[in-house]
């Protein structure tokens, strides 16, 4: 992955916990759960007017 930006991004990468876990990559592999932190997060992100991106596809300046 490259990447076209003069400023750098912080990107913080959201997905399924493996909190609980014992470190078990089947449970994690499941499916993703719920996470109220990482919605929270989101929200927080959006109230204060920062991008937030679904995708790598929709950051700006990368090509994966």
């Amino acid at each position: 992955m490259t990447t076209t930006m003069a400023r750098p991004m912080l990107i913080l990468l959201a997905g399924p916990s493996r909190s609980g876990t014992g470190d078990d990559p089947e449970p994690t592999a499941a499916g993703p759960e719920e996470s109220v932190g990482a919605d929270q997060d989101v929200a927080l992100a959006r109230d204060r007017g920062l991008p937030v991106h679904r995708s790598v596809d929709e950051v700006p300046g990368v090509r994966p």
